[in-house]
């Protein structure tokens, strides 16, 4: 019989860790157009992390385009509004 021990980090957890480590308002939950309920295994690469190459992404609320670098990611000011929430 094989065993293995995984790791469990809540929601919750993960997103407080983000946004201590990064100072950015994160929810996991809301990822890759609305994560369902469950389980979601994570892998941590050891080396060359996959990373998207768009430096902007259009700043539009629930827009096609999705996916935005991580450097862009952290170098974006969070408190900026998004054009679209400022009309």
């Amino acid at each position: 019989m094989r065993i293995k021990t995984k790791n469990v980090i809540e929601l919750h957890d993960l997103d407080e860790l983000v946004v201590k480590t990064y100072g950015r308002t994160y929810s996991f939950q809301q990822q890759d157009g609305c994560k369902s309920r469950g389980i979601v295994e994570v892998t941590i690469p050891e080396s060359h992390p996959y990373d998207f190459n768009r430096d902007t992404v259009p700043e539009v609320v629930n827009g096609n385009e999705m996916g935005v670098s991580f450097a862009a990611w952290l170098a974006r000011d969070a408190k900026q509004l998004i054009p679209s929430d400022t009309e």
